[in-house]
């Protein structure tokens, strides 16, 4: 239930930070980073709670998913940040979609 859940909701951020970053008006950008704010708590939150359930039979793919997660969410609020200042860069772009799937793959490997 846990790595459902979380699986919908990793694929939920990357739809909400998708939309923000291709926003244009800073309105509609804000809303968005606040979107992909709750759905990143929530998303951790999850991961969370895997990690404590399978902590003892994969100790370190748990904690490589929740260092994964902490990245993903830092590059977000990078990447954000840099698009209100209007200077997105490419590379964090796809450094956020290489961590956005890592989540999504560890996550995965982790409910089996």
């Amino acid at each position: 239930m846990w790595g459902l859940l979380s699986i919908i909701m990793i694929i939920l951020y990357v739809i909400a930070v998708t939309i923000g970053l291709t926003m244009i008006r800073a309105k509609r950008i804000i809303q968005s980073l606040i979107w992909s704010r709750i759905l990143y708590i929530l998303t951790f939150t999850c991961q969370l709670v895997i990690t404590i359930r399978i902590f003892h039979n994969h100790p370190y793919s748990a904690i490589l998913s929740d260092i994964i997660a902490i990245t993903l969410f830092i590059l977000t609020e990078i990447n954000f940040s840099n698009k209100q200042q209007t200077h997105l860069y490419g590379f964090n772009i796809t450094l956020l979609v290489i961590m956005a799937l890592s989540l999504l793959s560890i996550t995965i490997f982790n409910i089996q």
